[in-house]
């Protein structure tokens, strides 16, 4: 039996990051390199710039609350390692409803970063220590078509369809795949498109009537 996943991947249920103080610049030596930034080539756009804007709506029972989800990219860097870390700053209006404590699931504001290590891609708070790659669950692998779920895994994903053309309030997109986080209590499915991002989501709990649903409804992606 696959174990309970408690939240669907894209539910970060965490108090909002605070961004530390700055510290002034160290003077370089005359002779040191400039440090430059790679190219990133994942095709999931995490360039300075990239914006993403999200309707968001958490349901329980006969109540629902409605956000309008705002995430772009602020800054990106290499860090030791090589991993390509660009930095998202999450930001969100109510719309409609009243949040309360019967709410299961909410987008918080903050800060988080996205890690690329080459093949996967990793998604954290900014305020925490970096996490340990071999020992985590990706956000995200590519290519596409080689996510697997097997029946130990957890907050994994698998492909269910595609490539395919997806039509959202945003637009439509082509090469997007229908992606699937399993689980005892209902599976959470989610539509990523290569160079855009993910454009929708959806999860309804098997139980209790509750749940999410996101759809993009707007963006801007610059050139890489």
């Amino acid at each position: 039996m696959r174990p309970l996943a408690f939240l669907p991947f894209i539910v970060l249920i965490l108090t909002s990051c605070v961004r530390p103080a700055s510290t002034p610049p160290t003077a370089t030596p005359p002779n040191a390199p400039t440090p430059t930034l790679a190219p990133y080539n994942a095709p999931f756009p995490l360039n300075v710039g990239a914006t993403w804007i999200y309707e968001y709506t958490s349901y329980f029972e006969e109540s629902s609350v409605t956000w309008r989800i705002t995430e772009v990219i602020t800054r990106a860097e290499l860090d030791e390692t090589g991993a390509y870390i660009a930095e998202m700053q999450r930001t969100s209006q109510l719309l409609t409803g009243q949040p309360n404590d019967q709410l299961i699931f909410n987008l918080p504001d903050g800060n988080y970063k996205y890690i690329f290590d080459g093949n996967h891609l990793y998604l954290q708070p900014a305020s925490l220590p970096m996490l340990d790659l071999q020992n985590s669950t990706p956000y995200l692998s590519f290519p596409i078509t080689g996510m697997t779920c097997s029946e130990a895994d957890i907050l994994c994903r698998e492909v269910l369809s595609g490539p395919e053309a997806y039509t959202s309030l945003a637009g439509e997109f082509s090469n997007c795949y229908q992606l699937a986080t399993p689980s005892n209590s209902g599976t959470e499915v989610q539509v990523f498109c290569e160079n855009m991002g993910f454009v929708s989501g959806k999860y309804d709990h098997l139980g209790s009537p509750f749940g999410y649903r996101l759809e993009l409804i707007g963006y801007s992606v610059p050139e890489k």
